[in-house]
């Protein structure tokens, strides 16, 4: 509104100061310009307030989503950490035991070569077709 009197008064002084005489036809163009104008600027104001809380919760829920990788990331590190030190600890163990790395050493060559009768793992290949039907 503010700017519309400002506009106005402007105009009426530039034709004063030209010696001209304002038509209040002119003036009424120029006020339902102005309206126009803001009406357009309103309607865009809106439209980027709503997209800006549209960003915002896309951003919220791709910082979740961030946060629950960070969070998956850490557990994997640890899990990472956990199974390093484990294998460091059973390669020093298994050095150290020359009868416990033959063994090892014979385990590993059965199973890689499938001679097993049954599989040494601790985990049944055929589980759906072995299960006995009741």
């Amino acid at each position: 509104m503010r700017r519309i009197i400002i506009c106005l008064t402007v105009l009426t002084l530039a034709g004063i100061v030209r010696g001209q005489e304002v038509k209040p036809d002119d003036l009424k163009k120029l006020l339902d310009q102005t309206r126009a104008e803001l009406k357009t600027a309103q309607d865009r104001k809106t439209e980027l307030s709503a997209r800006v809380s549209e960003l915002e919760k896309t951003n919220q829920a791709q910082a979740a989503q961030i946060d629950d990788l960070k969070r998956k990331s850490a557990a994997f590190a640890d899990r990472t950490l956990f199974l390093s030190t484990q294998y460091a600890a059973w390669t020093q163990f298994i050095s150290l035991n020359p009868a416990v790395k033959m063994q090892w050493a014979i385990f590993e060559d059965t199973v890689a070569a499938g001679a097993a009768g049954e599989s040494p793992l601790f985990m049944d290949t055929n589980w759906p077709l072995s299960q006995k039907k009741n």
